[in-house]
C-alpha cells in the first residue's frame, strides 16, 4: 500500500484541496491480489486503490470511455507468424501508477486509508485517472497510443490494441491489453530499442521472453512454440468455485 501510494504521489496523480461547495467526493477501496507464475508458485503481492467509478454521474464526473482490450484471434494469429517465421517474443509490463493519463473532467476522491499527508476537510482532486474510473481505458490508451505513433508504429484498425512498425531495420508488432504488451518482431535489436523507449516514457518492467500472456502460456523450441492455458482453466474453475464439482464426461464428435 505504501509502495502504490508514494507511486501515485510522485506520479502527481491528485493534489489536496479543502472541498468546494456543491462538490461531491467518491469513494475509494483497496485491492490486494497475489499474483502467481504459471507454476503457481508466488510472483509478488500487489495492493491497488481503485475508485468507486459505479457512483460516477455521466456528463458530469466522464464523458466518454473506452475499453482497450484485444482480440484473442490477434494474438493467436500472430504467435502463429511468430512460430513459422521464428520471430522473437517479448512481454512487457507497465506500471500502473504511471499508465493514467491527465484527466479532462474535475474529479473529486475520499483521502485514501494510509496517506496522511492530508488535512481535515482536505480532499484529493485528480489530476490522473485511476482504476475504477469510467475514463481510466480511455486516457491510458490515449496516452500509449499517442507515444507509440510518435514512434512511427501504425495503429491497426481491425484491432485497435494492435500496433505495427515497418521499416528497412525491422518487422516489429506490438499486441496492447491494459498494462500487459507483447512485442513481437524479427530484429532483437530493434525491440530493445523500443523497450527503451517506453522505459523513457512510462515505467517498465521488463519480462524478457515471453512466457504467459492473457492466460496463454507460451514455451518455444528450437523448431516450434507451443501455447496451452493449462494455469488458467483451473483459475476460472476456482473463481467459479467448482474445485468440488464432478467430473462428467463430454465426448467431442469428429468429423
Amino acid at each position: 500500500m505504501k509502495v502504490e501510494l508514494q507511486a501515485l504521489e510522485g506520479n502527481e496523480t491528485w493534489e489536496l484541496i479543502d472541498l468546494l461547495a456543491g462538490k461531491k467526493p467518491i469513494g475509494y477501496r483497496w485491492i490486494y491480489k497475489i499474483k502467481c507464475k504459471p507454476d503457481d508458485t508466488i510472483a509478488k503481492y500487489k495492493a491497488r486503490l481503485v475508485v468507486k467509478g459505479y457512483n460516477q454521474v455521466v456528463g458530469v464526473d466522464y464523458f466518454d470511455s473506452f475499453s482497450h482490450v484485444n482480440k484473442t484471434v490477434t494474438v493467436m494469429f500472430i504467435l502463429a507468424l511468430a512460430a513459422a517465421k521464428k520471430w522473437h517474443l517479448h512481454q512487457l509490463d507497465v506500471n500502473n501508477a504511471f499508465w493514467h493519463g491527465f484527466l479532462e473532467e474535475e474529479v473529486y476522491m475520499d483521502n485514501p486509508e494510509g496517506y496522511e499527508k492530508a488535512q481535515k476537510g482536505q480532499v484529493c482532486k485528480l489530476k490522473r485517472s485511476l482504476h475504477g474510473l469510467k475514463q481510466v481505458s480511455r486516457q491510458s490508451n490515449l496516452k500509449f497510443t499517442s507515444k507509440l505513433l510518435e514512434y512511427d508504429f501504425i495503429q491497426s484498425y481491425n484491432d485497435n490494441c494492435m500496433f505495427v512498425l515497418q521499416n528497412d531495420a525491422c518487422f516489429m508488432v506490438l499486441i496492447v491489453n491494459v498494462d500487459d504488451i507483447l512485442v513481437v518482431g524479427d530484429s532483437e535489436e530493434s525491440i530493445v530499442a523500443v523497450k527503451y523507449y517506453l522505459l523513457d516514457q512510462f515505467t517498465i518492467k521488463d519480462l524478457g521472453i515471453a512466457k504467459y500472456f492473457l492466460g496463454i502460456e507460451i514455451a518455444r523450441s528450437k523448431a516450434r512454440l507451443f501455447v496451452s492455458q493449462r494455469k488458467y482453466i483451473p483459475d476460472i474453475v476456482q473463481d467459479l468455485k467448482m474445485n468440488d464439482a464432478k467430473q462428467v464426461a463430454t465426448p467431442l464428435q469428429v468429423d
